[in-house]
Formats: structure tokens, C-alpha cells, sequence
């Protein structure tokens, strides 16, 4: 991925407030190309390695060794969050449209995409705007901050601008959007010329949304889970590797001393004697006899065992799992004696904290797209009051074995406090949106007669979580 390949943008493709603030979104964009590739980088696990020179012998310096911890650190973070619709108080989303904003959008899709994004660089962006022939009437599309950002009014908490531009390295055709406030800016640029169209919107606002992790005071725009210190400990994990590669490879060719010949005895024709990794490495070597006669004698060193790295390697690793709040055994680190399950849940309480904060920053410029996106699909008219209290339903980190949940459930059924037959209990129950609406239809079709007990016994049976909840329906 080229980070710098956006700065050819014609200057008189613009209007002078336009041209303002494409200057200001482009140097934003550019000023943080630099990290923004480190992290790609460190992600794709395509990590450069920094030679000191004293352990590693010329002829394995090319040689490669990578580590994945970076991915892991945002992967599995992201596995976390799981979006499971939208919530209107009092109302039901599909009596809005979101239902088919979602479907038609494949947000279950995109919004995966989004969040990975995020925790890689700290950031990402959903930009709407209305489709054309054949698309969706409303588009929701994540953007990512390698070649899109927006400026941040801190007072609305929205975008004042937003710029997003994209290139193909093979016909170097180009595009760029400028999304503004009152209309949005499409360039376009074909055989070296460029075309430009200004589509103008009545939302009164810019439609893209910003998607922060961890934002702050100082730094609206979040941070990566990618952050300095991670890069810094692979980096140190990844020469340790290199050491390892090193370390096994003179298992094969153990040292030794050789007593009674000097280096010069060791001279070709020309004069050249040997290196001293030719010496370490060579698998024969023809001694000669000294002056009077007598043979060298040679001692072999015990082989130096691969212990400090592994040792290190441990260590790299704690430091790792301490910066990114995930258990060091997530890193490929097996112990003896493997965790139960409390050890376990102890050690996700970190990172299961992280994930439910992030939820709210995520769910915050999630939710601003949907509004936006109804807005378009109506004609740009006014949210109703409802939408205004629109929320993003992210499942909970935690979770907890099926059989435990089905138990709560019944539990809290019984006292009345949730309805046996009702959307809500069957996705406590962890169904899917298209198993709860087949159970809704058989609870329709026939009352049907299971118990709430007999449930709550099934469920019991199996505290591993490998039985699968029974359907509630009314007795």
C-alpha cells in the first residue's frame, strides 16, 4: 500500500473555501502516513529487522522471521465486537427502515471491516451517501485513515470537511470525494484528465462519521491498539527469533578449538585465510602437521542450548500480553499446567473492559450513519423524535457457557421479569436474528407445551455449553 500517493490533486478543480479545507484533510492525511504504515506493516506481519551486528553471522542476515502478536492484539480484540442490530426504545427498528439499511448495506459485512481499521490505526470513517442505479438508495461505506480523513468540529462533535481519495497504482486513474456540509465534491480522473460533479444534500451536515478507539481530550481521533510500545516489544520478539534461527543452526556446527596451528596455517594460494564464521560453519576441515611433525589437537565445545532465547522470548511476550490486555497463552506461550476455567475469566476482565468501552465510541458514530442514512432514504427530512434515542446493540464480551445463560433466563422468566415468547429472551438465549424469527413464527403457528423447568433441567445437564438452548414458547 502506497501511503504518499495523493498529492496531485489539481488546485483549480476547487472553489478557494474548498481548496482550504482539501489542504487541510490532505495534510492530515499525509502527516500520518508514516505510523499509519508502521502499523500496516506490523499487522501484515512484515516487520524490518534491525541488525546490530554481533550475533548474527553475514549469511543469515537476509533471512526472515516474522510474528503475528500485532494482528492478534487487534483480531481477537475485534472478535469482541459483535453488533447484534439497532435498538429504538419503545419501537421496533424495521418500523424505521434500519432493518433493510443494514441488510442492504451488509453492515454485518462492513462493520467488521470498520472496527479492524480502527483498532489498527485508531480510526476509521463511514461515509453516506445516496446510491446510484442499482445501489442501495442510502450507501453506508467505511473509510480508512491511509487515504481518508475529516476535520473535527469539537463544539457539534461532527465533521466541518471530510476528504477521501483513492488510485490505481496500474492505470493510475484516480478519484477523490470532498464531503461538505452542503454538497459533496466527486473528482475523477481518467487518461490524465480529471472530471468533477457537485452533488448537493440538504442534511446540513457532513455525511460521514468518525469510528475513534480510545479517543481523548488531547487526540479526538483515538489510538491504535498497534501503539509504540507493541511495536517496539515485537520488534525486540522478532530479533529473538532471529537469534533462535541462529542458535539452531550451529547445532549443526558445534565450535571448536583447534591447538598447535595459527591462522596463517589456515592461508589459500592467494594468501586469504578463512572468516570466522567460514570457521564456525565449516563441516570439515584438513589439517595440517607443524614443523616437528606433530598434529594439532581439537576440542569441542558443549553445544550452547536454545534456553536464554525461549527465555526471552517469554519475557517479550509478558510484556506484550501486559501492554494489549491479552493472556500471554493467546500468544503461542504454553505452560505446564494449563488455566482453569476462573484463571481464564480473570484473565479476559482487562480486555473484556477494553471492548465494552469500545462499544460506546464505535456505537456512537455507528448510530450517527444509520440517522444519516434514514435521513437520505427519506429525503433528507428531519429525524423523528424516536431516532434521536437510536442505539447500537453490541452483544456482551463476556460471555458466559449456554447452559448458564439458558438458566438466567428461565430464572428471570419465571419472576416475570422477561416474557417466554418475545424476541428479547430468545437472544439472551444466543440466537440469531433469522432463528429467532422462525421461533416467533412456530410460537405463532401453535402455543405448543415445553416447560420452563424441564428447560432449565435440560440446560443444566451439559455445563460445558455444548447443548444447544430448547426454543421457549408459551405453555
Amino acid at each position: 500500500m502506497n501511503f504518499n500517493q495523493y498529492v496531485d490533486i489539481p488546485s483549480n478543480l476547487f472553489t478557494e473555501d474548498e481548496l482550504e479545507l482539501k489542504k487541510q484533510c490532505l495534510e492530515q492525511i499525509t502527516s500520518h502516513a508514516q505510523i499509519n504504515r508502521q502499523r500496516s506493516d506490523a499487522y501484515d506481519a512484515k516487520q524490518f529487522i534491525q541488525h546490530f551486528d554481533i550475533s548474527v553471522p553475514p549469511q543469515m542476515k537476509q533471512v526472515s522471521t516474522v510474528l503475528g502478536w500485532p494482528a492478534k492484539a487487534v483480531d481477537l480484540f475485534e472478535g469482541l465486537l459483535e453488533l447484534d442490530g439497532f435498538v429504538v426504545p419503545g419501537h421496533e427498528s424495521a418500523d424505521y427502515g434500519l432493518d433493510a439499511i443494514e441488510a442492504e448495506n451488509r453492515l454485518s459485512v462492513e462493520l467488521p471491516q470498520v472496527h479492524t481499521t480502527a483498532l489498527k490505526y485508531g480510526c476509521a470513517f463511514l461515509a453516506v451517501m445516496a446510491g446510484m442505479e442499482g445501489e442501495p438508495a442510502a450507501v453506508v461505506r467505511g473509510l480508512s485513515p491511509t487515504n481518508s480523513t475529516l476535520l473535527w468540529d469539537r463544539n457539534r462533535r461532527r465533521a466541518r470537511a471530510a476528504l477521501t481519495m483513492s488510485v490505481d497504482e496500474v492505470t493510475e486513474d484516480a478519484s477523490f470525494a470532498l464531503f461538505l456540509d452542503t454538497h459533496t465534491v466527486f473528482g475523477f480522473r481518467t487518461g490524465g484528465s480529471w472530471e468533477v460533479e457537485r452533488l448537493v444534500h440538504s442534511l446540513g451536515e457532513v455525511p460521514v462519521t468518525l469510528v475513534p478507539f480510545k479517543p481523548s481530550l488531547e487526540d479526538p481521533f483515538g489510538r491504535s491498539r498497534i501503539s509504540k510500545a507493541v511495536l517496539s516489544i515485537t520488534a525486540r520478539a522478532v530479533r529473538t527469533l532471529l537469534r533462535m534461527e541462529v542458535g539452531a543452526e550451529f547445532y549443526s556446527a558445534p565450535q571448536r578449538a583447534i591447538l598447535g596451528l595459527g591462522k596463517e596455517d589456515f592461508e589459500d594460494e592467494t594468501g586469504k585465510a578463512p572468516s570466522s564464521w567460514e570457521f564456525a560453519l565449516n563441516k570439515m576441515l584438513l589439517l595440517p602437521s607443524n614443523l616437528e611433525g606433530q598434529l594439532p589437537q581439537i576440542q569441542q565445545f558443549a553445544q550452547a542450548t536454545m534456553q536464554p532465547h525461549i527465555d526471552m522470548l517469554r519475557a517479550d511476550a509478558a510484556l506484550f500480553a501486559g501492554e494489549t490486555n491479552i493472556p500471554v497463552n493467546v500468544l503461542g506461550i504454553i505452560h505446564d499446567n494449563p488455566a482453569s476455567d476462573a484463571a481464564m475469566h480473570t484473565a479476559y476482565l482487562a480486555l473484556n473492559k477494553d471492548a465494552e468501552r469500545a462499544q460506546a465510541t464505535f456505537g456512537a458514530g455507528v448510530v450517527k450513519a444509520m440517522q444519516l442514512a434514514w435521513r437520505i432514504n427519506n429525503g433528507g427530512e428531519m429525524l423523528p423524535p424516536e431516532l434521536h434515542k437510536l442505539q447500537a446493540n453490541y452483544r456482551d464480551p463476556d460471555t458466559p457457557t449456554r447452559a448458564a445463560m439458558a438458566q438466567a433466563v428461565v430464572s428471570q422468566v419465571q419472576s416475570g421479569v422477561l416474557p417466554a415468547v418475545s424476541p428479547t429472551t430468545y437472544k439472551l438465549l444466543g440466537y440469531d436474528n433469522p432463528i429467532i424469527e422462525s421461533l416467533m413464527a412456530e410460537a405463532r403457528r401453535n402455543s405448543g407445551s415445553f416447560s420452563l423447568l424441564d428447560l432449565a433441567a435440560k440446560q443444566a445437564q451439559d455445563e460445558s455449553g455444548q447443548t444447544t438452548p430448547t426454543p421457549l414458547v408459551e405453555s
